[in-house]
């Protein structure tokens, strides 16, 4: 197996509950994420929305997290249904 096709589990924590989502992947596919070569719903055409979403908290967690501190912003389903309500 290359590393390429090793799986990879990213985690987004929910900017207002702290509640966790994970979503895997592999290590290619995060790789052509991370350095912004392809559109999120390109990489991951048969993944949910909801799944993409959790990608690109990820993504902005970890962007932000050279710091030390967790400052990305990542809403979890709950929370994104109670505080921004259901999409028209």
């Amino acid at each position: 197996m290359e590393w390429q096709d090793h799986p990879f589990n990213a985690i987004a924590t929910c900017t207002l509950c702290n509640n966790t989502d994970s979503v895997t992947v592999t290590c290619g596919e995060i790789k052509r994420f991370v350095y912004g070569t392809e559109l999120v719903q390109n990489i991951w055409p048969d993944l949910s929305t909801d799944e993409r979403e959790v990608l690109i908290g990820w993504r902005n967690q970890r962007a932000d997290s050279s710091c030390g501190e967790r400052t990305g912003f990542h809403l979890c389903n709950a929370c994104w249904d109670s505080n921004l309500g259901e999409e028209e």
